[in-house]
């Protein structure tokens, strides 16, 4: 008689990885990417904020992202450029030029998509 073997996935190592600085190294390098291309793209468009292009930065130790409750480690792209949050949203002076929107959803992969 054959003993079929059934699949047992290992759910808690899995989880302990996706939390782990080895699973935090492809995030980071995705948003350091974004903020290269950021820098691109910022600077060639903003006259009115000159350093804002280069205010974009990386969190590399930012708090884990929940997705349909699994949490996973990531990285931000931040500034702390006081026109940062006019240049993305707009404001009563200027429209939203959404840079970091733009250039982040480049490197958004959509679920189910092809790779």
């Amino acid at each position: 008689m054959t003993v079929k073997w059934k699949y047992k996935p290992n759910h808690k190592e899995f989880g302990a990885y996706m939390m782990s600085e080895e699973a935090r190294k492809a995030p980071i390098e995705v948003a350091k990417q974004i903020v290269e291309d950021l820098r691109v793209s910022v600077k060639r468009s903003t006259r009115d904020h000159p350093h804002l292009a280069d205010s974009y930065r990386v969190n590399a130790e930012s708090g884990p992202v929940v997705f349909d409750g699994n949490p996973r480690v990531g990285a931000e792209v931040y500034s702390d450029h006081p026109a940062a949050a006019p240049e993305e949203f707009g404001g009563s002076k200027n429209r939203s030029n959404r840079w970091l929107g733009r250039v982040g959803a480049k490197y958004h992969v959509a679920k189910g998509a092809p790779k």
